[in-house]
This record gives structure tokens, sequence and C-alpha cells, in this order.
């Protein structure tokens, strides 16, 4: 594991070396086709990013060579984060937190390797109950798009339909949503 995070790592470097300057792009000019995501063709090296209509930020997105990388936030529109996330390479990796209105943790877990074509798993995920966050296990993501359907894998939807989630046991019983 720790092999193959150092060979991420590297690769993440060398392309981020070798790339474009980078760039500050918003969300409404951004195409996504086929994993990629897209301004006037050329794939996108630097932060993809979105406005409330009170001019607060929304949304702040890493991108490497066309590729979701590195952190991804978004905001409410009083400007308080509402979800920190890490992609590698348009998959999600490491920490993912949502945050309550009051700003605390409200979920937090890691997001580990695919489970062999189930999907991608949660690990040590943790539940707001009162004050406390409780420990609720392992379990599996799942992201719905607006049209309803699900996607068992965040690099095969787009950071449009990658608001509202939720999270299955191993035998398939809800454990956590956020929509």
């Amino acid at each position: 594991m720790k092999y193959l995070i150092s060979c991420l790592i590297a690769v993440s470097l060398f392309i981020n070396n070798s790339s474009p300057e980078s760039q500050q792009v918003l969300l409404s000019d951004v195409t996504y086709a086929e994993g990629m995501y897209l301004i006037d063709g050329r794939k996108i090296t630097g932060e993809i990013i979105d406005y409330y209509e009170n001019d607060k930020l929304r949304l702040r997105y890493g991108v490497l060579s066309g590729r979701l990388h590195g952190e991804a936030l978004t905001f409410n529109d009083q400007g308080q984060v509402t979800n920190k996330k890490t992609y590698i390479f348009n998959k999600l990796f490491g920490e993912f937190v949502d945050f309550n209105d009051e700003g605390k943790e409200q979920a937090k877990f890691k997001v580990d390797l695919n489970a062999y074509q189930k999907g991608e798993v949660v690990l040590n995920l943790e539940i707001r109950k009162g004050k406390k966050l409780k420990s609720k296990g392992s379990g599996i993501i799942y992201f719905i798009s607006e049209d309803g359907k699900s996607f068992n894998y965040s690099q095969d939807v787009s950071i449009f339909d990658q608001t509202k989630y939720y999270i299955n046991d191993e035998e398939g019983k809800l454990i956590y949503k956020n929509y």
C-alpha cells in the first residue's frame, strides 16, 4: 500500500512539473467528458471554483491534467466549509469529512481502495450523535446523481453529481446518508 501511494505521489510530481501553468476556472466553464475536466477542449490543471449569488465561494476542487487531484472543499452560502475530501487522479482517497451548520464534524471517515468491484471502501466511519462522534465501523460509499442514479466509484461520476451520497455496511444496510 505504501509503495502504491509513493508511486502515485511520484507520478503526480512528474505530471505537475511537466504540466502547463496552473489555472483557476469557473465550474460553469468546465465540461466533463470521459473522466476528464476540460476548458475549451484542454485538460485543466489548477482549481475548479464556483460561487453563490452572494459572491461567497461555493466549491474549490484541485485538478491535475484534467483529473480531480488534491483537496476538494465545498462551502455553505455563509462561507463555512461543509465538506472536505481528497482525490488522487479522479478517485476519492483518504480523509473525508462532512461538517454540520455549527462547523463541527458531522461525519468523518477514510476512503480506501476499491472493494473488489463492490465500490469504494469507507474505514473508521464516525457519525455525530449529540456532542460526540460515534464509531460506525466500515462500509461502502455510493453517489447519487441528480436524476437518482447510483454510482459505485467516484471516478465514474463528475463533481456535478458527487454532492449526495450514502454509506452501506458490508451487509448492505444503510449506516449514513448526507441528503
